[in-house]
């Protein structure tokens, strides 16, 4: 009988973090039934993004040592090393797969502490601290976008974000939010945990659109539901107004323009649907790597605007969004993402797994042989 391979997955917090986690657990599972996965991190059991009836996990404390009570948040980065420690001696991972951020850093170090080799996954054009920290041990980090290696040590692998892309055609899409396919539409959402400032401008920017086009506004768990309706309800423009949407394909399959944050996931979602949008960067983001994700997509790919928060008013927000339109930019932008996606045919995460695997013989002979 074959030793099952086993991955140990540190991760938690938002969903740029954990959606991205679970598509390459998906993809490692259907390339390998014989795979064991186990996801770690902190807050994963209340966590409304982490999908607990597919995934076997264990809730790791942790805390961020940059805001509030300093010594409180190094006792539970102490009391989650030892707790991560203790998992890694019952679980006894082949490799360690690290998605960055505080919740990850007790299973990062338990995995130095053990001599477990471990893999980092950088999704933005800044690294975080955490993975900084932590890539001079790694036996690599996979980065989305090549300016990540300017923060990180040893070696560093381009790769696709893990995505779980669904072919949606227009007609479906546009249906799934009872609007029209034949008109131009706007995707407006903030990411997984919303964005008010977007919310409220976009409302009063919408009056001074003109028709015809119609809007998918998605609020965010943290949004402001009720209001953006009663801003919709005054205006004669076909609107879906959600708070937050599962099948988010649907929407990028029905948008021809979006305004969004800059986070990494939603960065890698619009390159994969050759979606042109303006980027309003979360202004508190740390490191400002939003701001840098957004220049990225902007200056070097040419596949989005962006517009500051501290910019942003309905007058601009408008008169941006009616440019883009009539004036034909948006479908430049729209060929420049397509042509960044031929330039950039990289590897899979999952690849990129098992490559380590074969490379540190991490696997049994009969497995390696298998896999080539």
């Amino acid at each position: 009988m074959s030793k099952k391979h086993k991955i140990l997955i540190a991760v938690g917090g938002t969903g740029g973090h954990l959606f991205p986690a679970q598509s390459l657990a998906r993809d490692l599972l259907s390339k390998d039934g014989d795979v064991e996965l186990l996801f770690a991190g902190a807050g994963l059991s209340a966590n409304h993004y982490f999908h607990k009836e597919q995934f076997s996990f264990r809730d790791i404390t942790s805390a961020t040592p940059f805001r509030g009570n300093i010594l409180a948040a190094g006792k539970q980065i102490l009391n989650g090393v030892q707790s991560g420690i203790k998992l890694i001696k019952e679980f006894q991972p082949d490799l360690v797969i690290g998605f960055g951020s505080f919740h990850s850093f007790p299973l990062l170090a338990a995995a130095v502490c053990k001599k477990v080799p471990y893999l980092l996954f950088e999704p933005n054009a800044i690294p975080g601290k955490v993975n900084r920290l932590f890539s001079r041990w790694a036996e690599t980090t996979a980065v989305q976008f090549s300016h990540a290696g300017v923060g990180l040590k040893g070696e560093m692998v381009e790769v696709a974000m893990p995505l779980i892309r669904t072919p949606v055609d227009r007609k479906s899409a546009h249906a799934h939010f009872g609007l029209k396919p034949d008109l131009p539409t706007l995707l407006v959402f903030g990411g997984s945990q919303g964005a008010a400032a977007i919310n409220r401008v976009f409302c009063e920017a919408a009056a001074l659109l003109k028709p015809p086009l119609q809007i998918i506004h998605i609020t965010g768990r943290k949004g402001d539901l009720e209001q953006v309706k009663r801003g919709y309800a005054l205006l004669d423009l076909p609107v879906c107004v959600k708070e937050f949407e599962e099948k988010m394909s649907y929407a990028y399959s029905a948008a021809d323009l979006a305004v969004c944050r800059a986070g990494a996931l939603t960065l890698a979602e619009l390159i994969a649907y050759e979606l042109p949008s303006i980027l309003i960067p979360y202004p508190f983001a740390t490191d400002d790597h939003q701001r840098r994700n957004a220049e990225v997509m902007e200056r070097e790919i040419h596949g989005a605007r962006l517009l500051l928060e501290s910019e942003l008013n309905p007058v601009r927000l408008a008169t941006l969004l009616q440019e883009l339109f009539v004036k034909g930019e948006r479908e430049k932008m729209q060929d420049a993402l397509r042509q960044f996606k031929k330039q950039k045919e990289q590897g899979t995460l999952s690849d990129l797994v098992w490559k380590l695997l074969r490379q540190s013989a991490i696997l049994p002979p009969s497995s390696q042989s298998a896999l080539r």
